[in-house]
Parts: structure tokens; C-alpha cells; sequence
């Protein structure tokens, strides 16, 4: 057992990271620099530049968006310059079309990390485009290692994991995490990520999902409660934004109390 933990820990080292990390710092820095006024950067990574050090929470992909529905190749031609820019430092690419996103992973000896970009389907996308117009043009910009990054409300990070948690805790059956203490919650989560690289391959996929599914919940509060407690929220824009989303109508006294519940005063 103690040799495949630490297999698992230099796994975790390998594909897992936070800010401070120098793939991440390649990556931001090259992909800012290309970037079109209408993409921006998104998802569990972004949430660290509003976060203390101490409360960075390692993660496998840098997630982008923007206002345009692209594929996998019209993505890679919008940053060709930023990707020329990591394969001359020595990075290796590969690509990959999942279900939800297109993927871009990036690599050299010591590190991987996963660039994104969502799929949208023809259906979608016209509600979708309305959802990403307003987020890019309400983009923050942040200042990183020398170079200016456009980054998605913070509203609206809190609100895509906000939805996403909920469909996790109802669709897996799960349980919120106990602790509301950042730093145990934090705790938690690498515990879990620790124990599912040690025991994934002992999991059949209906167990794997769920252990998958709990990760991402607890992550997924877990960048809630941090950023609800260190950035804050506008109690109008975030009301605002809910009104994109027609299914949301009927349930948007849920949806606030569930937030209030894992942040009770975050609209105080």
C-alpha cells in the first residue's frame, strides 16, 4: 500500500496544480496574450486569483469560454500563437474532442495540464451565446505574472458551480460536505482525490462515477463558500443572471436558499 500511495502522490504532482505552479503560469501567460476580445477565462482555476495562496485548490484543467460556437480545430487556430509559444519552451500537445468540451493537453517532463474550450451544440447555442455575451463583456481583468487576463464574473463562477452541485447532490444522492471550515473542507477534497487515484481501477463505473461526482461536489462548494467569503457577490447581478436560464424560473427561491445555506451571509 505505501508504494501505491506514493505512486498516487507523484500522480497527483504530475496533474494537479495551483497558480502557483509554472505550467500554469506558461499557460496563462501565452493563451492571455492571443486571446480574442471575446474569450475569457473560466472554471475552478480562475477562482484562485480572488483566493488567498493557502487556499488554492489544485486543479487538472485551465477552462476558457467565449462568445462564438467553435470546434476543435476553429479553437485551436483562435490561439495558435500562445500554443507556438509553449511548444518552442518544449511542451507537447495533443487534442481531444470529449462529450462537453474540446481539450487541448499540455505537457512536458514534469507536469500535464488540460486546456478547455465547451462544445455547443446548434440547439443551444442561441441561449448560450446570450449567456456568454454578457459574461465576457462583464469580464474581469486580473494581472498575472506580468500579463492581463480576462476573467469571468464572479457571479457567475459561483453560479455555474452553484447549479452544477445541486445536479450532483440530486443526481448521485450525495450528501454536502460537513465542515464549512475552508481549510478542512480543502483537506477533504485531497483526500478524495488521493483516495480515488489509489483505488480507482478497483471501482466499477457506477462507483467510479460517484466518486468522481463527490470530488467535483466538494469541489465545487468548496470554491462557493471561498469565493462568497473573500470576493462577494452583487446581489443584482447575480439575480440577474439567473434570469438567463428559463429553468431556473420556477426554482430561483431554491437555488438562493441553497446558496444561503452554504453561505449564509453572502448577501450581507
Amino acid at each position: 500500500m505505501k508504494d501505491i500511495t506514493s505512486k498516487g502522490i507523484q500522480m497527483n504532482k504530475k496533474y494537479l496544480h495551483t497558480l502557483e505552479d509554472q505550467i500554469v503560469k506558461d499557460v496563462y501567460s501565452a493563451i492571455s496574450k492571443c486571446q480574442k476580445d471575446n474569450q475569457y477565462f473560466c472554471g475552478g482555476m480562475s477562482t484562485q486569483f480572488f483566493l488567498p495562496e493557502h487556499l488554492h485548490r489544485t486543479s487538472s484543467d485551465i477552462d476558457t469560454n467565449g462568445v462564438q460556437k467553435l470546434s476543435l480545430g476553429e479553437f485551436q487556430r483562435s490561439i495558435i500563437p500562445g500554443l507556438e509559444e509553449l511548444l518552442s519552451k518544449g511542451y507537447k500537445q495533443s487534442t481531444k474532442k470529449k462529450r462537453a468540451t474540446y481539450d487541448i493537453q499540455l505537457e512536458n517532463e514534469n507536469s500535464i495540464i488540460i486546456l478547455q474550450y465547451p462544445r455547443k451544440s446548434t440547439s443551444s447555442y442561441p441561449w448560450l451565446q446570450k449567456v456568454t455575451e454578457k459574461e465576457n463583456s462583464n469580464a474581469q481583468t486580473v494581472n498575472f505574472e506580468g500579463n492581463k487576463l480576462r476573467i469571468t464574473p464572479t457571479e457567475d463562477l459561483i453560479l455555474h458551480k452553484l447549479l452544477r452541485s445541486k445536479r450532483f447532490v440530486e443526481g448521485y444522492n450525495l450528501k454536502n460536505p460537513k465542515s464549512t471550515k475552508l481549510v478542512s473542507l480543502q483537506n477533504s477534497i485531497n483526500d478524495l482525490k488521493r483516495d480515488y487515484t489509489i483505488n480507482q481501477f478497483n471501482l466499477d463505473p457506477q462507483e467510479s462515477q460517484r466518486a468522481i461526482a463527490k470530488i467535483r461536489l466538494y469541489a465545487d462548494i468548496f470554491d462557493i463558500m471561498a469565493l462568497s467569503r473573500y470576493k462577494g457577490l452583487d446581489k443584482n447581478y447575480f439575480l440577474e443572471s439567473m434570469q438567463d436560464y428559463n429553468r431556473l424560473k420556477k426554482d430561483k427561491g431554491k437555488i438562493i436558499d441553497y446558496l444561503e445555506t452554504l453561505s449564509p451571509n453572502v448577501f450581507k
